[in-house]
């Protein structure tokens, strides 16, 4: 197929798939004779990548840093791809920042691609210079999925400009820094530029007072206010009939696997000293001899035997009485490695507070756990896979971030499961220090609201289909420089609690710098560029 069809390139998937020939301890015989077999038989020499690298592999592989695409917290997983990378180039090999595949909403333990996470890839690749994979586009979906020809567009034109060249090698240098981002515009004289922003995200996850009001900070100039509104699936009430206990803390000896990292001790006892429901509840202490709160973890494990089939209680319900220490509980779940290769669904609760308060669990963490240093790990295992809910093996309670010389103690509720439920929103609120902007709207699990200004605000389905225009009531909102204070509100229906993420855009300077006419392939520009 290589010689008749003319191809330049051969990308070996799966080649990692040849432990079935003799196992794993002769992989990298059968892979490199495989490879070598197939090389033999080319008329023209081909770029080649795949998806090992055992070392006779290098005689033939020219490309490299290609990784399966994330399901979520894909602008931190951009990140650390970007810096695997860095091993590459060290090889002078091209670089690879796909596979990548376009998400639109898929419920709890994914996240959609909006057009920011697609200006973050591309602007990284731009930077430097990586080429990128694409899954999932084609003549059937491209029309089929409203999201796609926006989304692809995006990427078109970054690549378009990548590959001629066009901007200069102290503008991509600038693009290189983690955590910046821009978004491709074309100034007033037809000049391609970037325009510095920021995403800052919020989730609201209980009301009312302790998640639904919170401060951003606007690095940027005083500015007319931008933001998007995730509606996000709620969980049904934690007392109902035919939730699932998963601990009720009553046997000290139901977490039988216990560790620490040394430094750390911690205890997880019964007691009816403090308790919110039922008779008992667990108390989790940490004390820690350390002298940073750095990996200060500690861990109380347990198996279910029969796996626990929670397909349809996927969310997680637990109070939690807390010192207000700033430590992070987390409460993690994971099913056979047989089933999805080692996923992990962390969630992670921030004790911040003091005394009581209720948690609904739903979406796994992805973003936050590299803020902490765990003993476990594995970029797929949080990023891409995802757990199987009808086979659940095992349930861990960590502990972390252990404030130095000093013990932390929280009180447990017993843990269910209960199950997801979508959730009707309607006239959102929004107070962003003592301006209001109310959208006379109904938003459903899984829709989200762009608003970029009075008469720029838009209703989008789970696909990123238009569902309408909507009207705010509001004058023309400011987003001041500095700390500005927001809070949410909504009407829902039934006792669901509402949760939704709430995205605060700014913008901030342009950065120009095209390179001279001689040094851009003016044969890939796109095709609107005056230049």
């Amino acid at each position: 197929m290589f010689n008749e069809c003319g191809f330049d390139m051969i990308y070996l998937d799966a080649l990692d798939g040849s432990d079935t020939v003799a196992g794993a301890k002769y992989t990298w015989h059968y892979q490199a004779k495989f490879t070598f077999e197939i090389c033999k038989r080319l008329k023209k020499p081909a770029m080649m990548e795949m998806s090992t690298f055992s070392h006779h592999l290098w005689y033939v592989r020219s490309r490299m840093g290609a990784w399966d695409h994330p399901n979520r917290s894909h602008k931190r997983f951009i990140d650390m791809h970007c810096a695997a990378n860095e091993s590459c180039q060290r090889m002078f090999l091209p670089t690879n920042l796909g596979w990548w595949a376009f998400k639109t909403w898929s419920g709890p333990q994914g996240e959609p691609t909006f057009a920011d996470d697609i200006e973050y890839l591309c602007a990284k690749a731009l930077a430097n210079n990586s080429g990128l994979s694409i899954m999932g586009v084609d003549p059937d979906t491209i029309n089929k999925v409203p999201a796609l020809p926006r989304l692809t567009a995006i990427m078109k034109n970054y690549e378009n400009l990548r590959m001629a060249n066009y901007f200069t090698e102290a503008v991509k240098e600038k693009l290189r820094v983690p955590g910046d981002e821009v978004a491709l515009v074309k100034g007033a004289d037809g000049e391609w530029q970037f325009r510095r922003m920021e995403y800052a995200k919020h989730k609201v996850s209980g009301m009312p007072g302790w998640s639904n009001k919170w401060n951003v900070t606007n690095r940027f100039e005083t500015q007319p206010l931008q933001l998007r509104i995730e509606a996000l699936l709620s969980a049904g009430p934690y007392d109902a009939p035919g939730n699932i206990t998963l601990a009720d803390f009553r046997d000290p000896k139901d977490f039988p696997e216990r560790k620490a990292q040394p430094g750390i001790t911690a205890k997880l006892e019964p007691t009816s000293a403090l308790v919110k429901a039922g008779a008992i509840s667990g108390c989790f202490s940490a004390t820690s001899a350390m002298a940073t709160h750095v990996r200060s973890w500690a861990k109380f494990g347990k198996k279910f035997s029969p796996v626990a089939n929670l397909a349809g209680h996927q969310a997680l319900g637990l109070w939690v009485y807390g010192d207000g220490k700033g430590e992070v509980l987390n409460v993690q779940l994971s099913d056979p490695y047989s089933i999805s290769w080692g996923a992990i669904n962390d969630h992670y609760i921030i004790v911040d507070f003091s005394g009581w308060r209720y948690f609904e669990l739903i979406e796994p963490e992805g973003e936050r756990h590299a803020d902490y240093s765990w003993p476990y790990g594995g970029l797929y295992s949080i990023y891409r896979f995802q757990v199987s809910y009808p086979k659940v093996e095992s349930l861990n309670l960590y502990c972390n971030n252990v404030p130095p010389k000093e013990t932390v103690t929280c009180y447990l509720s017993p843990l269910r499961a209960v199950p997801t439920v979508k959730a009707k929103l309607r006239n959102l609120e929004i107070m962003i220090d003592k301006q209001t902007i109310l959208f006379p709207v109904e938003m459903e699990s899984g829709s989200y609201l762009e608003f970029r200004s009075p008469t720029d605000c838009k209703l989008y389905g789970p696909k990123g289909e238009l569902i309408s225009d909507v009207k705010p009531q509001c004058n023309e909102p400011i987003l001041t420089e500095g700390v500005s204070s927001f809070a949410f509100s909504c009407e829902a229906d039934g006792v669901v609690n509402p949760r939704v993420n709430v995205t605060v855009i700014s913008q901030g300077e342009t950065l120009r710098g095209m390179n001279p006419p001689e040094k851009i392939n003016r044969k890939y520009l796109p095709q609107e560029s005056a230049k």
